[in-house]
């Protein structure tokens, strides 16, 4: 009985062991069509995130403006693009409180202050 609790022990250990070697080296326990779409959402935002913040077409701002829902990036374009119909597109996806009030009080366009006003009630 005693050489099956031996047993039993080191085959936990060795279970925690791995386990925690997967967690160290960032993989995952499970691998599922799931998780592999997550990782390219993430990828596909970061890249839209990109898109949004530095290309000079505005119109291709805009678009990414449209696919994105990373509130930190909405939350600088709401605050810094130059194109007031992109700012009102941020503001108008954001949720971040913060940056909801600081363009309300501040945005050289009437029309995006007012969004943001009225995203904020």
């Amino acid at each position: 009985m005693k050489r099956k609790f031996e047993i039993l022990f080191i085959i936990l250990l060795t279970m925690t062991a791995c386990s925690a070697v997967k967690q160290e080296k960032g993989i995952s326990s499970t691998t599922t069509i799931e998780s592999n779409f997550e990782s390219k959402t993430f990828t596909s935002q970061s890249k839209l995130s990109a898109i949004a913040l530095n290309d000079s077409d505005n119109e291709v701002r805009k678009s990414a403006v449209e696919k994105l829902t990373i509130q930190s990036t909405l939350s600088t374009v709401a605050l810094n693009d130059s194109d007031s119909d992109i700012r009102k597109l941020a503001v108008s996806k954001l949720t971040i409180q913060s940056t909801l009030s600081t363009v309300a009080l501040n945005d050289k366009d009437s029309d995006v202050r007012k969004l943001a006003l009225k995203r904020l009630n």
